[in-house]
């Protein structure tokens, strides 16, 4: 049985490295020392569903995008804003199934604003899946 988190989350990297690229890249750990724009993906439960003749999995996580003061700049959180929008956007259309599991039901929750120093500026927003592998034969 394949790992349907791991998989989730290769998916998301894929889309969201391809069509949002970052200075600072898209990462599934935290950095000590980031280079900014710099973003987060992060799997925070998966729940196995079964059933007669089914497994599957729901997923939660979340989305968050990071900008930082530049030197001599007043800290703004457009830039932060504009590419968590973009990525909210992209993800929500995106098609995450591959040829060992479908990935159903994805939806992106509201973007919300992380300001957590007044020089690094946020956004995040929560996602879920339901999951299953594709039948071979």
């Amino acid at each position: 049985m394949a790992d349907h988190g791991l998989q989730l989350m290769q998916a998301i990297d894929a889309v969201l490295r391809a069509q949002v690229p970052l200075a600072g890249g898209w990462h599934a750990t935290r950095l000590g020392t980031p280079i900014y724009p710099v973003g987060y993906v992060d799997l925070t439960s998966s729940t196995p569903m079964r059933g007669e003749g089914f497994y599957a999995e729901q997923h939660r996580g979340v989305v968050s995008l990071w900008s930082r003061k530049r030197v001599n700049n007043l800290a703004h959180p457009a830039e932060a804003f504009r590419l968590c929008e973009q990525a909210h956007r992209l993800l929500g259309a995106a098609v995450l199934s591959s040829a060992d599991l479908v990935v159903q039901q994805f939806q992106c929750g509201a973007m919300t604003p992380r300001n957590p120093d007044g020089v690094t500026w946020g956004r995040s927003f929560t996602f879920s899946a339901i999951t299953h592998e594709v039948q071979n034969g």
